[in-house]
């Protein structure tokens, strides 16, 4: 159930202050620090938590795409044109792309004002004024190294998902003081690579390589910092990317992007309680993009594959950029037969981005890999029935951007055909003189687009002062500044004049002509644009009120929605005409639960997608409760649940017993599966248990594992550790005469000892197809490779320096069991019969120094006898020699 805010006016004092063009350096100076964890407690969040609604009238930037109300649109006065777009302040830091570690800003956000935003380089969250960088506060916020920190804001809080090993941890600070108030239970799948959003009292996010996770906003103990608060929900996944969710109602629909699945699988989830209440696989295609909801379908942006070998997000090939959309049925589920779709023609295309959409037309930019894609930035029409045609695309000097469109609508009027400005940054190439591979150059690109308009018109380009590759998006701030974030760098960007952002009551009379035009006509218009104009309407002085000649138009478009709670409440709402109604925020006792609004003459009403066209009155269905109780056998409590009869129970929280691991909840021998299982009447699940133990591991000679592995009775085993022992081949872990292999069930009930059994190597000669050999203790399965070295690695330049002459190189991998830098190994390099060097220079990481060995020469090759430098899978060494062989010719 929602907090209704479509009418609330909040008067704003808008302050003009001089801008000056400077970089920002951020100053220095104790953070906020909050207390360790505290996960001694179970604190579990209210159903009906009363959060503090965020107003429908405003432009505040919430989470990295804007608001989910209407995604990526602002009204900001932003500058138009690159002259007039200057540089106000900068937050940069080094990335260390070899290492992938991202010391760096994150996306910002902005508030009213203020801009926050995360800094990896010192594990801090600031607030600053966006117009100068000015610190206002700044609070200490540690998390591991992130590609890119997203935050939300909502509820009055600021939402911060820190990485922590293998797990996120959500910290989360009160806006004004950047004071933490609390976190919550570590979620599993290391970072968020993407989005997280505030809705309606709650916080969502997946986390790349695991699971997606739904925390309530509310601080169960303001008394204390450091509670961790148990989720909403959890729904166990594979991973998730951009993964920003879609709500149609009560209704949360996100996409699994499906990499290690065979495809993409779209969720419908009750946003409350968790419960699944559909999927929908697509096979062959994949999701690292956020859905959007557009006059009731669901959007999806896919890139499909035929070929599974470049079914992973890092491949550029092979990809086709595919959106398809989908209406929900009133119960749910995914209407497949209403299902439209188009496919992009562009070879190896695909898409990171977000779907845009403003005045029929969906905006999605490309950058479907991790280093881009062919797919250049493309403009659709959307038609009444949701088909997708194309209106735009420029093959030629299309702009390639991994950018969700930001766009602003301030200069939209019926005369220029609402032309709106989008704000773009290329994902780049790199850069010219760069030797590493590592520097990119990413140029920020301005757009304008029409109704009806055929062509890509860009009408301003700017290179940031610090060059990087790029994937993120525009933020755009309330008074008209822009800022954005490539890979090492956050800028804000302003107008030269800042007066010129400020609306007038001409800017407001244009924005309520506009919106009043297009419902005349009976076109769509979102709810949220209008309650943007109300808050520019009520930012105005007095006086300048007065001079908007036309704001009673604009009362005059306004429907009266009555929302019947129950005999005693009832809840007025004004909507557009033409728009959708935004629900207000009810409580629900834990005897009824909520299934639909009706009409008085009972139809069923889809809160997400019918217009409203006049005064109506909507009545709220219940159905009554059954209540599922929980015996934890032993373990910790668990508080029941209430769900409507025959409905899909919601997420329960795993109980916890020490010695032991879950094993489901159960009536009699029948299970019951949260968030799958439906129930039809009260009923008392209780735990089941598997007991808990410890593999240790005898080496047998072999390098020592100190790895204690921990199973349980009755479940698979994971990854069993590796050991090795120069020249021989490992044959596995035994216990006894049994042979233990990852994923096989352990069946006895107690701790074990495995021991490591081995096979001693023959002496073999190897070699590759252009006649390196290589001749040593070698077990049946061992490989061979050549390849010439990188001419700007680390080690040939430290092998040129010490040889000071100039040298041939070839690098030379030998892999499999017992293969080691403690064996001699024989290699001979085809060099040719001319040739008559007997010098070898090589690198020895045990001495961390170069290294001369000399050979013989005989019938053109040269034989030499070093070892090589241990690896994980064998030895690898990288060879010199002086120049004038026939090497180079066989690597």
């Amino acid at each position: 159930m929602k907090k209704s805010g479509i009418l609330a006016i909040v008067a704003v004092i808008v302050v003009a202050a001089l801008i000056v063009c400077a970089v920002y350096v951020l100053p220095s100076g104790e953070a906020d620090k909050p207390n360790d964890r505290n996960g001694s407690t179970q604190y579990v969040p209210s159903k009906n938590y009363e959060y503090v609604g965020e107003q429908i009238n405003s432009s505040n930037w919430n989470y990295w795409f804007g608001n989910l109300d209407l995604p990526g649109v602002s009204d900001s006065k932003t500058p138009v044109k690159s002259g007039d777009l200057v540089e106000l302040w900068k937050i940069a830091d080094i990335v260390d792309g070899g290492s992938m570690v991202w010391d760096v800003p994150g996306s910002a956000i902005c508030i009213g004002d203020k801009t926050y935003f995360f800094r990896g380089s010192e594990d801090a969250l600031y607030c600053v004024t966006t117009a100068t960088g000015k610190v206002i506060a700044k609070a200490e916020c540690v998390s591991d190294s992130v590609y890119n920190m997203a935050i939300a804001y909502g509820d009055g809080k600021i939402f911060v998902p820190c990485r922590s090993e293998g797990y996120t941890i959500l910290r989360v600070f009160d806006a004004d003081s950047l004071k933490q108030l609390y976190l919550s239970q570590p979620v599993s799948g290391g970072e968020v690579q993407g989005s997280i959003v505030y809705h309606e009292g709650a916080v969502y996010f997946g986390t790349y390589n695991g699971d997606y996770a739904c925390f309530s906003s509310e601080d169960v103990d303001p008394s204390i910092n450091n509670e961790e608060v148990q989720p909403l929900w959890i729904l166990e996944g594979s991973g998730w990317y951009n993964a920003t969710p879609a709500f149609a109602g009560n209704y949360c629909i996100i996409a699994e992007k499906g990499y290690d699945i065979g495809g993409l699988v779209i969720y419908v989830l009750d946003s409350k309680t968790g419960a699944v209440l559909d999927t929908h696989k697509i096979s062959h295609e994949y999701c690292v993009s956020g859905l959007t909801m557009y006059k009731g379908r669901v959007y999806v942006a896919a890139n499909a594959t035929s070929d599974s070998s470049y079914a992973t997000s890092e491949d550029n090939r092979g990809k086709n950029l595919v959106i398809h959309s989908y209406e929900i049925n009133s119960n749910g589920t995914l209407n497949i037969s209403s299902e439209k779709k188009w496919k992009s023609d562009i070879e190896d295309g695909g898409t990171q981005a977000t779907p845009l959409f403003y005045n029929d037309r969906l905006y999605i930019g490309g950058g479907g890999s991790t280093m881009g894609t062919n797919e250049p930035f493309t403009v659709l029409n959307i038609a009444a029935d949701g088909t997708m045609s194309s209106a735009y695309t420029d093959r030629s000097n299309g702009v390639l951007t991994k950018s969700s469109a930001s766009i602003t609508t301030a200069y939209a009027t019926e005369e220029n055909n609402y032309s709106v400005y989008i704000y773009i940054i290329e994902y780049g190439t790199v850069k010219s003189g760069d030797n590493t591979g590592l520097i990119g150059s990413a140029d920020i690109k301005i757009l304008r687009d029409s109704k009806g308009q055929t062509e890509l018109e860009v009408v301003g380009t700017l290179t940031p002062s610090v060059e990087q590759f790029a994937f993120q998006s525009f933020t755009i701030s309330p008074d008209g500044y822009l800022l954005i974030r490539n890979d090492s760098t956050l800028f804000c960007y302003g107008p030269k004049d800042a007066s010129s952002a400020k609306y007038t009551a001409e800017d407001v009379e244009n924005a309520i002509d506009r919106v009043v035009t297009q419902i005349s006509k009976g076109n769509y218009v979102n709810f949220k644009e209008v309650g943007m104009i109300e808050y520019r309407y009520a930012s105005l002085s007095e006086s300048e009120k007065n001079k908007v000649n036309n704001y009673k138009e604009l009362q005059d478009i306004y429907c009266t929605v009555s929302f019947v709670i129950s005999d005693s409440e009832v809840i007025d709402i004004k909507v557009p005409r033409g728009s959708i109604a935004h629900e207000p925020f009810f409580k629900i006792s834990d005897d009824k639960s909520f299934t639909r609004w009706e009409t008085k003459s009972s139809g069923v009403w889809n809160i997400w997608e019918d217009a409203v066209t006049e005064d109506i009155t909507l009545i709220a269905k219940y159905e009554q409760t059954v209540k599922v109780s929980f015996d934890s056998n032993g373990g910790s409590s668990v508080n029941p649940i209430y769900v409507g009869k025959g409905e899909v129970m919601g997420y329960v929280f795993e109980p916890q017993r020490a010695g032991y691991t879950f094993a489901g909840w159960f009536s009699g021998d029948t299970e019951y599966v949260p968030q799958h299982t439906k129930i039809s009447s009260d009923v008392t699940l209780k735990a089941k248990w598997l007991g808990n133990h410890t593999i240790s591991f005898d080496s047998n000679g072999g390098s020592k594992v100190d790895t204690k592995m921990q199973v349980t009775t009755g479940m698979e085993i994971g990854k069993l550790p590796t050991t090795s022992r120069s020249g021989y081949t490992f044959l596995g872990w035994y216990s006894g005469d049994t042979k233990y292999t990852d994923g096989m069930t352990y069946s006895v009930d107690k701790d074990i000892t495995l021991k490591a059994k081995w096979g001693e190597n023959s002496s073999s000669t190897i070699s590759t197809s252009k006649g390196v050999t290589a001749t040593g203790v070698f077990p049946g399965n061992v490989k061979i490779s050549t390849v010439v070295p990188y001419e700007f690695g680390s080690t040939v330049l430290k092998i040129k320096q010490s040889a000071g002459v100039s040298l041939d190189f070839i690098q030379i991998t030998i892999s499999g069991d017992g293969v080691s830098g403690d064996l001699p190994i024989s290699i001979g390099l085809p060099v040719g019969k001319s040739y008559n060097s007997t010098t070898v220079y090589y690198y020895d990481n045990s001495s961390n120094s170069v290294k001369t060995v000399s050979g013989t020469i005989t019938d053109g090759i040269l034989n030499v006898t070093l070892k090589g430098n241990t690896t994980s899978s064998g030895i690898d060494m990288v060879l010199g020699i002086p120049s004038g062989s026939d090497l180079p010719d066989y690597t």
